[in-house]
């Protein structure tokens, strides 16, 4: 079995940088992962799998943007 770690609202912001607004703007585009519901919708944290990937991809596409370069 896969070891799930999971993150509350205030990890999230803090590892991501993100507001708290600007988090949840980018949950309803589509653009970060949904949080996963624990005992009510509000009980709720992130796969931090997801997060991480998430993060990857931004830097991924910042290093795209500048043709490779740093």
């Amino acid at each position: 079995m896969t070891d799930i770690r999971l993150m509350k609202l205030r990890e999230v912001l803090g590892t991501t940088a993100l507001s708290r607004s600007t988090l949840y703007r980018l949950i309803l585009a589509n653009r970060f992962p949904a949080p996963v519901e624990l005992s009510g919708p509000r009980n709720v944290a992130w796969r931090s799998s997801e997060v991480s990937e998430w993060i990857e991809s931004r830097q991924t596409a910042k290093w795209a943007l500048c043709g490779g370069k740093q």
